[in-house]
């Protein structure tokens, strides 16, 4: 699903590397699918922002060392998730600010 909605919105061009929880062994909260993007992308997981907005992908960050934006959705964030996330924001929009300001 998550390849269809990139392509419907156009957004493909937008980026380098696609991994799916399909394409991995474990899914998440495992973090599998955050060291298999960066292996792609032929970086480090310090090197790598996470954009997340479920737990269970912050818990796979946990794991390793990636920084964590958090977009948060349906499913609230508890204290421990709160404590994994670098920064919280309301939008992709912000976040795309965090990094270009060099925050990230």
């Amino acid at each position: 699903m998550a390849e269809f909605y990139f392509e419907k919105a156009d957004l493909k061009k937008c980026f380098d590397a696609f991994v799916y929880g399909d394409t991995v062994e474990r899914g998440k909260p495992a973090p599998d699918i955050f060291l298999k993007a960066a292996n792609m992308l032929g970086l480090k997981s310090e090197e790598c922002i996470i954009i997340e907005d479920s737990p269970a992908g912050i818990k796979a960050e946990q794991n390793v060392d990636i920084r964590v934006v958090a977009i948060p959705d349906m499913i609230p964030f508890d204290k421990n998730i709160m404590k994994s996330i670098d920064y919280c924001v309301g939008s992709f929009d912000i976040a795309a600010d965090l990094i270009d300001e060099g925050k990230l």
